[in-house]
């Protein structure tokens, strides 16, 4: 029996490579535009949120290890995790307030 892949909302260019610059800033999904029950993917990290009527049923953080190692190896890296870090911290600010 095959089981359904769940469709997914990039947040991310999957053309460029990753850290190509130092301020891509992309390994995670953008918290102010994650949509339900959608696969929303980061550079290396991606989020689940799934809801059937009222209320979040399942809450799901997924981490691509490929994707990760991949970056690791970049230039940029350091600058992209920096800025990536940053960005994260600061839509969280945003959604508290």
């Amino acid at each position: 029996m095959k089981t359904k892949s769940l469709p997914e909302l990039l947040h991310y260019d999957p053309a460029s490579p990753c850290c190509e610059t130092s301020v891509a800033g992309d390994f995670f999904p953008d918290l102010l535009h994650l949509e339900q029950n959608v696969e929303n993917r980061g550079r290396v990290a991606s989020i689940f949120i799934g809801s059937v009527g009222m209320g979040i049923q399942v809450r799901r953080l997924t981490i691509d290890g490929a994707a990760w190692m991949e970056c690791l190896k970049q230039p940029h890296f350091r600058a992209c995790y920096d800025l990536s870090m940053a960005r994260i911290a600061l839509q969280q600010a945003m959604l508290a307030h």
